[in-house]
């Protein structure tokens, strides 16, 4: 699959509210090609993780936190808590292996 492609992809679920999976395709594409532009990508993406669903917060949580604290704590429900979890430690393994990889080959 093109770069282009992928991208697209991305695109096409971050307009559909699947932030998770449009995060999974930015982040393995800076992780093969950086660009500032994927990076902001990202950092966009995330805000809007940690800002969207505000629906799925418990009313607790939303008399503690305000939404600013929440973005800043970053504070999810908890289903995609566990998901964005999995998704930050599946990329740091990632990461890391190729790290190691890079390592070896030296």
């Amino acid at each position: 699959m093109s770069e282009l492609a992928t991208i697209t992809l991305a695109e096409l679920y971050e307009k559909q509210n699947q932030f998770m999976d449009a995060l999974v395709i930015y982040l393995k594409l800076y992780q093969q090609t950086p660009s500032e532009k994927l990076k902001q990508r990202i950092i966009n993406l995330k805000e809007k993780v940690f800002t969207e669903n505000e629906d799925e917060y418990t009313s607790t949580i939303k008399m503690i936190f305000s939404k600013e604290d929440r973005k800043k704590f970053q504070i999810l429900p908890h289903n995609q808590y566990m998901e964005y979890r999995a998704l930050m430690k599946q990329f740091e393994i990632n990461q890391q292996s190729e790290e190691q990889e890079d390592d070896t080959e030296e």
